[in-house]
């Protein structure tokens, strides 16, 4: 019943001096706090719920108005029972109702009592002003439709598109105190199938210390919906204004996103701070999973830093999936550096720069600790760089379009040195766009595939590569498996690399399709290490409908040094082949490129490599040269004149068009199919041997010449300089 109703009292309508139990004793029935009518307290001197109390309470505290707080002076106990407040109308897009409760004492949540302000927050179809439906702390709808305040969050999730569920609710709680939490809060969503999943809402506790073993739960609770739009999560604030360490385990705070098979919500944000603390924690985390359906979330869906804000925090804790953006107009303050930033997952989740300011204190920037910093937009570093073991500059994985036009990437500039350690990564393998279900069960880049004859699917530069890699599926999303990301950056110093830079495709397990490699494109003065660089195909599959992905494209200019021979042999992008005679199926990927160019050497005239994986299989497919397609800008025939080519380790090179090299090497166990063209050379050798001017055909040198075509040529000049990479 209504607490102003005298009748429901031993003692008459509640007063300031009053201390408040429920207890079940007397009733177990619910309660509507409406202070503020018919005298009815707002503020009181204790409140208690005794164990085995089951009733619900209702507080109607508003945001604005004679009635936004309960106030009690001494301690609050809620052993049992429920605490919510009311929803507000269902056509009203302002915040009406939180639960907003102050004590002067102590404040505890036993096991038995929750606060559960589940669905209290918008209704379907309402939304903040400048919001969107199912936003908060990220958006599906782009980075502008984000709210809420990170260090003290006190708004209701937005509802639902168009149907009538409704957003998580709001908490506040200030406790003069302890906070001690063994039940739960939960400001979760409505949650449905078929629609745009409404958003989570707030919680924000301030209290002396804050411990116990319950939960808060700002986030979802289904981990996936197989249709509709994804919702946000919410955001929880924790403050302790004396305990210098946080007791209330960061594990019971939820706050990831919910799965979708369409647009994508992701996490929210938990944000603490201790005593001793001067900016604070803030804690990410979300949640990726393949399946028939579900995709992973756009760069613009994740958890970002809203609009004109400027956030600051002493150190980040990154868990699973849980990614932050920077974007333009936003500013990031870490004081401490990039150490500050760790994650508990390898590789999985980090920092997106979208354009606006990092802040990471003085160089050296160092980065450490699992994550992954991704300069989406080009980003400049004034000073040192080092990648140290478990740290990664790189890709992360996003939806993205076939043609590319929203792929993510890693793009940056150092002005100093870039060392990157041993266990340190330049991480895109697998960082290329989850491009959907609609794409071929095949996937080229700068090598190709058994499944079809594609010399007009491969793609890219090869003296500027600025692509990922390609997803490959067979069917559904399950099957489908990024290619790998671009990587493309300047040291405007020396590189020295005793760890990896990695842009393959991904393959998960042994199941589904590969992706192709990826893009890495580098500019250095110099380059050392014992370290490697790889776009090569990725590994095979053994699933017998399912193919390997072909290796990818790299592309490495030295302005002030020369590769040495280690270099030369550990920069590879390589082909892949195997053949199941038991199922007789083919699994084949053809090597992709890999330009050098040393100091002295002009523009384009360096030396491309196409190297193998030194098997001999009449599988393997062939590497197709130059780039006809046009599915994304590549080179004019007139680039490769000064060039050298070398054909290594068994590998097979299709001629696509006529054109002219500077020199030609192809190694025993290689071969070059004019397909028809021909091919004119200043310089050639064939297995170490040279040759003289003239003009030769597969039938004079058919080792190393083949010709699937009619009336393909090699034609010597005699003239230039020929240069051997082996």
């Amino acid at each position: 019943g209504l607490a102003s109703d005298g009748a429901n009292w031993s003692k008459g309508v509640p007063q300031s001096d009053h201390k408040i139990l429920f207890d079940p004793q007397f009733s177990n029935a619910n309660c509507e706090w409406d202070g503020g009518v018919n005298g009815l307290a707002t503020s009181v001197a204790e409140w208690t719920q005794a164990e085995g109390f089951t009733g619900t309470i209702t507080f109607d505290t508003t945001y604005t108005g004679t009635f936004t707080s309960l106030s009690v002076a001494g301690d609050v106990t809620l052993n049992g029972g429920t605490w919510t407040h009311q929803r507000g109308a269902v056509n009203n897009s302002t915040p009406t109702y939180r639960l907003k409760v102050t004590t002067g004492g102590a404040f505890t949540l036993g096991a038995a009592a929750k606060v559960d302000l589940k669905a209290k927050g918008l209704a379907g179809g309402q939304k903040p002003s400048g919001s969107s439906a199912g936003s908060h702390a990220s958006s599906c709808d782009g980075y502008a439709k984000i709210y809420g305040n990170v260090y003290a969050p006190d708004m209701p999730g937005s509802g639902s598109n168009g149907s009538n569920y409704w957003g998580g609710g709001a908490f506040w709680l200030e406790a003069a105190g302890a906070a001690t939490i063994d039940g739960t809060i939960t400001v979760r969503p409505d949650e449905k199938d078929g629609i745009k999943q409404p958003a989570a809402g707030s919680v924000y506790v301030k209290a002396a210390s804050c411990d116990g073993s319950g939960h808060i739960y700002a986030d979802y609770e289904a981990t996936a919906s197989y249709n509709g739009g994804g919702g946000s999560a919410g955001r929880v604030a924790i403050i302790l204004t004396e305990a210098t360490e946080l007791a209330f385990p960061e594990a019971n705070v939820a706050i990831k996103g919910r799965l979708t098979a369409g647009t994508h919500g992701s996490g929210g944000t938990f944000f603490y701070k201790t005593a001793s603390q001067t900016n604070g924690t803030l804690v990410l985390d979300d949640v990726r999973e393949k399946n028939y359906a579900v995709r992973w979330p756009k760069p613009t869906h994740i958890t970002a830093i809203p609009a004109g804000e400027t956030w600051t925090f002493d150190a980040i804790k990154i868990k699973r999936y849980g990614m932050l953006a920077i974007p333009e107009g936003t500013t990031l303050n870490l004081p401490n550096g990039p150490q500050s930033v760790s994650a508990s997952s390898t590789r999985q989740g980090g920092l997106l720069y979208q354009g606006g300011t990092i802040n990471w204190g003085a160089a050296p920037y160092v980065f450490a600790g699992n994550w992954i910093f991704q300069p989406n937009v080009p980003y400049t570093f004034n000073g040192d760089v080092t990648i140290a073991d478990k740290g990664a500059i790189g890709c992360m994985i996003y939806q993205g379009s076939t043609d590319f036009s929203d792929a993510a990437k890693c793009e940056f500039t150092v002005n100093g040195d870039l060392t990157i350690d041993n266990g340190g990564a330049i991480f895109a393998h697998g960082g290329g766009p989850d491009q959907g279900v609609s794409r071929n069960s095949y996937a080229v880049h700068g090598g190709a595939t058994m499944n079809t004859d594609c010399l007009d699917t491969v793609y890219d530069s090869i003296f500027n590569p600025s692509y990922p890699g390609y997803t490959a599926a067979n069917g559904d999303q399950a099957t489908s498996r990024s290619g790998g990301g671009l990587v493309k950056f300047t040291v405007n110093g020396d590189l020295v690399v005793n760890g990896k830079i990695d842009a393959e495709g991904w393959l998960n397990g042994d199941q589904g399709a590969a992706g192709s490699g990826g893009t890495i494109n580098i500019v250095a003065q110099t380059l050392s290490g014992e370290g490697s660089m790889t776009v090569d195909a990725t590994r095979e599959s053994r699933w017998t409908y399912y193919n390997v992905g072909g290796a990818g494209r790299i592309a490495v200019r030295l302005t002030d040094g020369v590769f040495s021979d280690y270099w030369k042999s550990h920069i590879t992008a390589k082909g892949r082949s195997w053949w199941d005679s038991s199922k007789s199926v083919e699994y084949g990927a053809s090597a992709g490129t890999v330009y050098l160019q040393e100091k002295g050497v002009a523009e384009k005239a360096g030396e491309i490599i196409v190297k193998n994986d030194n098997v001999d299989d009449e599988h393997k497919p062939y590497t197709y040269l130059p780039v006809t397609s046009t599915k994304t800008p590549t080179d004019a025939l007139d680039d490769f004149k000064n060039a050298g080519m070398s054909l290594l380790d068994k590998s097979l090179v299709k001629l696509s068009t006529t054109f002219k090299l500077r020199a030609l090497t192809i190694a025993s166990g290689s071969q070059l199919d004019l397909n028809g063209n021909t091919l004119t050379v200043g310089r050639a050798a064939l297995g170490g041997v040279k040759l003289g001017a003239g003009t030769y055909t597969a039938s004079d040198r058919p080792d190393f010449l083949t010709d699937s075509g009619e009336g393909g040529q090699l034609v010597v000049t005699g003239g230039g300089l020929t240069i051997v990479i082996r």
